[in-house]
């Protein structure tokens, strides 16, 4: 079945639900702001994934659910037109 969805928001989440749904069915996005703005959470450390960081903060599956994220993140970005920056080193 295809649908028509709106996403309200093109923060992290809101791009990678539309990006996701945009595989079967038609999506449009809606951002206050443009989506190129230095402000949006695609842009700041509000995309940035830490869940070793944020592990002293949070219920352990929550940390172990993070870590499994970023194994995601290479065959997400693959999906991409445009370049995007990842690094997955532990420092």
């Amino acid at each position: 079945m295809f649908y028509n969805i709106a996403v309200v928001g093109f923060g992290l989440a809101g791009r990678l639900a539309a990006l996701e749904l945009s595989k079967q069915h038609q999506v449009t996005v809606f951002e206050a702001d443009d989506e190129h703005t230095q402000n949006s959470a695609g842009k700041i450390a509000a995309a940035m994934l830490a869940p070793l960081a944020e592990s002293v903060l949070c219920e352990a599956d929550l940390a172990l659910m993070g870590l499994d994220s970023m194994k995601r993140w290479p065959s997400i970005i693959a999906e991409l037109e445009s370049e995007v920056f990842f690094s997955s080193k532990v420092r």
